[in-house]
């Protein structure tokens, strides 16, 4: 079929024609008419042939997609008619039926395709095992990943954390155990997998500290990665976390063998009592023995405990373990951080100071210093007080400071004679742009409500030094208890109790220095 400017030009050419065969002049009039409208409608047919293209792969998308759609309908008919074929089997075992919330126990009915799926998540989150490190998880695992109590085969260690979690959310939600051995084995993180083997300890030797670890007092033990979540959580407001010397630990005491002694001539620019001589030099060293003292660190039980309304459970949207391990670990940090500054040490960990006052330091060889005001702060005294750590913790990059808003308020608030700020720079941007932190002579400010203030006087109100001389213990292992008994019936709500175990001391003390409300020293 012609197209329409063909059949102008055709016709054009023929007028022509007739006009060079003594055709009158009108022909030709009539031809160079028509040679004018050829251009428009090649753009008019060209276009009609773009729609028309378009059109024609419209239609073709419209049935590609609909030929998708049937194949992905019958895909999932097909996985609903196994999933259904492996529940009655469930069933009939005398196991719990799948209902769809999270954390139910469902790992026996998983298509294939999910298993790749979920171990694809757990390689990208965690990165692949070495090959001494994945030997280790085959050994220490080795009868979990195999079988389950019903002898059905286990993937590999990720499909094993996987289940662990979700054994975990179904004992949240309805406080039934899956699966036995999921309640109180330990799952490790797979960095402290790496760790071990990085540091030649053996599969017996890991066992027994899981052993150990598994040990605690009731409750379900959480996968480490959900507990390792809390304590990465804890930092945002537990300065301490952030700061301090963290040791994770399988034991319920952490042994330090600490150099001990400063010498007959009682100079602190040594830490030890070990002491260098030239030849050439009169007189005898008086005391080079090189002394150690063992200091200890106890781990002391720390429990959480959240009251969550039973609809929460029941509502399969409600994300409740995320949720709970933010909670607790906001609730952890808090408490944490009171009890790093004025512990007691019986019950709970040894804190810098002896209370929230005046009570003092809580160990003798902290360096103490005044305000040089009762109840304010001189500037030459703030100025000075870097000075009185011993010269080797001075040029630390972990040095910073602590004390109350209404402190940092006194000092941010100072001015000279003539109304100028005496810190003008002492608020920081932060990396992101948003928000702004606090610095004194080049060290951090972190303000905390567990300290005095310095409107009171011979309150101890600050502590400024090297905060790697506190040491933090975390013990592995965090169980959660779920509790319901006649009185949260009545309110329609359950208990959760995460119980962890935490220490923390001043293992090298002369490392601080202590702030009193006070006047001149």
């Amino acid at each position: 079929m012609k197209l329409k400017s063909q059949e102008l030009q055709e016709r054009a050419d023929a007028l022509i024609e007739e006009y060079r065969q003594g055709g009158d002049k009108a022909k030709l009039d009539e031809a160079n008419r028509i040679i004018d409208t050829i251009p428009l409608e090649k753009k008019r047919e060209a276009e009609a042939a773009v729609e028309k293209k378009r059109l024609e792969d419209a239609e073709a998308e419209k049935k590609r997609k609909e030929e998708e759609a049937k194949a992905e309908a019958e895909k999932k008919r097909l996985e609903k008619e196994e999933a259904e074929k492996k529940r009655r089997e469930q069933l009939a075992r005398g196991l719990p039926p799948p209902t769809g919330n999270p954390g139910e126990p469902v790992a026996i009915i998983k298509p294939e395709y999910e298993v790749r799926t979920e171990r694809a998540y757990y390689v990208r989150k965690y990165g692949t095992f070495g090959e001494q490190a994945d030997r280790m998880t085959r050994e220490l695992y080795s009868e979990d990943i195999g079988l389950t109590d019903k002898g059905e085969a286990q993937k590999d260690f990720y499909e094993f954390t996987a289940e662990k979690y979700r054994a975990f959310g179904y004992y949240l939600r309805t406080g039934k155990i899956s699966e036995k051995r999921m309640e109180r084995n330990l799952v490790l993180h797979p960095s402290q997998i790496a760790h071990a083997v990085g540091n030649g300890y053996t599969v017996a030797e890991v066992r027994n500290q899981m052993s150990s670890t598994s040990d605690i007092e009731g409750g379900f033990i959480v996968p480490e990665d959900w507990r390792m979540g809390i304590i990465g959580r804890l930092p945002e407001i537990n300065f301490f976390r952030m700061l301090a010397d963290v040791v994770p630990t399988t034991r319920d005491t952490i042994s330090n063998q600490l150099v001990a002694g400063t010498g007959d001539d009682d100079d602190d620019q040594y830490p030890s009592a070990v002491r260098a001589y030239f030849t050439g030099e009169s007189g005898n060293p008086d005391n080079t023995s090189l002394g150690w003292e063992n200091v200890k660190v106890e781990i002391h039980i720390l429990m959480a405990v959240a009251r969550v309304p039973l609809n929460h459970l029941e509502d399969a949207a409600v994300p409740l373990v995320e949720k709970l391990e933010r909670d607790m670990a906001t609730a952890i940090a808090i408490r944490e951080q009171q009890k790093f500054l004025t512990g007691t040490g019986t019950g709970e960990p040894l804190g810098l100071l002896k209370d929230k006052g005046k009570g003092g330091p809580a160990h003798d060889d902290m360096v103490t210093y005044r305000t040089g005001a009762a109840t304010a702060w001189n500037v030459s005294n703030i100025r000075k007080t870097p000075l009185q750590l011993p010269e080797q913790y001075q040029m630390s990059q972990n040095l910073a400071w602590a004390m109350s808003r209404v402190t940092l308020a006194e000092i941010a608030g100072m001015t000279s004679k003539d109304g100028v700020p005496i810190w003008a720079n002492m608020f920081m941007p932060l990396k992101d742009g948003v928000g702004s932190y606090a610095e004194l002579m080049g060290a951090r400010i972190h303000q905390t409500a567990n300290l005095a203030d310095i409107t009171t006087t011979e309150n101890w109100v600050s502590i400024y030094g090297d905060w790697m001389g506190y040491q933090v213990g975390d013990r592995i292992g965090f169980s959660v208890e779920r509790v319901r008994d006649a009185t949260l019936m009545r309110a329609n709500a359950v208990e959760f109790i995460g119980r962890s175990r935490v220490g923390g001391a001043p293992i090298e003390p002369w490392r601080f220095v202590a702030i009193q409300a006070k006047g001149n020293n």
